[in-house]
């Protein structure tokens, strides 16, 4: 994964902020299992970013 902010990836960020803010504000998700979410996100995050610098 690059460090550059990549213009598209920056908008699919904000869509999923945007959507879990939603959910959380509509009672549809618990704030820990939105929490989760994300946290699931970075981790993947950081596996791609590792997995990338080695290839």
């Amino acid at each position: 994964m690059s460090d550059h902010q990549d213009p598209a990836g920056m908008a699919a960020l904000s869509i999923c902020e945007a959507l879990l803010l939603a959910l959380d504000d509509l009672n549809l998700l618990q704030e820990r299992e939105i929490v989760g979410v994300l946290r699931d996100a970075a981790v993947t995050h950081e596996c791609a970013k590792v997995l990338s610098q080695t290839f």
